[in-house]
């Protein structure tokens, strides 16, 4: 966010952000340990179950007051893949009411200081160089986030 966007923010305004980034814990799994033995296995995994959270959809679509429906993402393939994390590369379409958008994703998986954490970065898509932006800013993002983390700092 720019100055301007936290202004406008303090001010009661939201900006018309063009990215958007979520840093969260799998429930089920925050309170657990992990190797990175265990990693390549957790990845597999979670591929399988990346979709929209019905719960999100639903409390969403309350704040917007209107129905937000998430299409079926489209995978373009992996941005980074390490030891210990994995970014992956979609598009998805998303509704509001009776505007449709697509979004251009990258969903990293990332074992961090012994815990799984998915971090995903939203980018409206408009072209191609959209998703150039988008793999610029996720390898960077996640290596800061890794480096911010690392024992002893």
């Amino acid at each position: 966010m720019t100055s301007e966007d936290v202004n406008a923010v303090s001010q009661g305004t939201p900006p018309a952000l063009t990215m958007y980034a979520t840093v969260k814990t799998i429930r089920p799994l925050k309170d657990r340990t992990f190797s990175p033995r265990e990693f390549p296995a957790i990845f597999k995994a979670a591929m399988g179950t990346m979709t929209a959270d019905p719960r999100l959809l639903e409390e969403l679509s309350d704040r917007l007051g209107s129905t937000l429906s998430i299409g079926r993402p489209l995978n373009l393939g992996i941005v980074e893949s390490t030891a210990t994390t994995t970014s992956v590369l979609q598009l998805t379409r998303a509704a509001v009411g009776d505007a449709t958008e697509i979004i251009a994703t990258v969903s990293s998986l990332m074992l961090l200081n012994e815990k799984i954490v998915v971090i995903t970065i939203f980018r409206k898509y408009a072209n191609v160089s959209d998703l150039d932006t988008l793999r610029a800013f996720t390898t960077d993002w996640v290596d800061n986030i890794r480096r911010a983390n690392m024992p002893g700092r």
